[in-house]
């Protein structure tokens, strides 16, 4: 994860950690609130300057008519010290000197000011060389991973990634246009086999496979043909060996029944 204002540099984690993302929100929520407050404190102090200016207009005006007027603003303005105006975060506020005294405008001010700061300096945060290491070695090992999911795959065990991939339908627009036997060979041609009738759909739907000749080993290479066939000879032939067995052990376990009769009525005896 690049760096932010809310939190420095950090590998890539999913999920992500709780307490990694109760930070980030809780420091995104202050950050708003300061704003919020900073601009509402620029927004007194310039208030603040305005009303002096204005006494300031209104006290001339009175000493030209012969008059004095009292001020308030004005005449406690040094208090408040120099006023400049810049931008910061593209926004105007107003910038004090720093023989300003200690004032509770001025203090809040500088304050939220220096978590601005703070937060500028956490996102140009560059990544570390241990952090980079630990990154490309997960990235490496994510491959290798990712790479033996699907080695397994093509086995015929069923991982979840696989089992994602057979239940994904096309959308819905495409799906209620498709006839039952479109809906069907999309069914099978979303399987990681690439033999067999799998193999003849993806065809037909134009896909483009890996290994265009791999349904060939279903019936094994030309040249092996010979040995297959004398296996598949030996299997029958064993198939019928216990068959015939099983048949000759049925017919010795044909159980003997003997009626005999006792009150009410007969009863069947079955020995084997």
């Amino acid at each position: 994860m690049r760096p932010s204002w809310y939190h420095g540099p950090l590998p890539q984690m999913k999920p992500l950690p709780i307490h990694v993302r109760a930070m980030i929100h809780s420091r995104r929520m202050s950050r708003e609130k300061r704003i919020i407050e900073f601009l509402e404190l620029n927004q007194r102090r310039e208030e603040l300057v305005r009303e002096a200016q204005f006494e300031e207009a209104l006290a001339r005006i009175a000493e030209e008519d012969g008059a004095t007027l009292d001020t308030v603003f004005h005449r406690h303005q040094h208090e408040w010290g120099k006023v400049f105006t810049s931008l910061i975060y593209n926004t105007p506020y107003i910038l004090f000197s720093t023989y300003l005294p200690d004032k509770p405008l001025v203090t809040r001010i500088s304050e939220i000011h220096e978590t601005f700061k703070r937060d500028d300096a956490r996102l140009s945060t560059p990544y570390s060389p241990e952090m980079l290491r630990i990154i490309k070695q997960a990235r490496r090992e994510k491959i290798a991973n990712k790479t033996r999911e699907l080695e397994r795959e093509r086995r015929g065990v069923m991982t979840p990634r696989k089992l994602r991939r057979q239940r994904q339908g096309p959308p819905s627009h495409v799906l209620a246009n498709l006839t039952d036997r479109q809906k069907h060979m999309d069914k099978v041609a979303r399987s990681v086999s690439e033999i067999g009738y799998v193999a003849q759909v993806k065809k037909a739907l134009g896909f483009k496979l890996r290994n265009a000749e791999a349904w060939d080993v279903e019936d094994g290479p030309p040249g092996d043909r010979p040995r297959l066939d004398r296996m598949l000879q030996e299997i029958d032939a064993e198939n019928l060996r216990r068959r015939a067995k099983w048949e000759e052990n049925a017919a010795k376990q044909i159980c003997e029944v003997r009626f005999y009769e006792t009150p009410p009525g007969s009863h069947l005896i079955f020995k084997s």
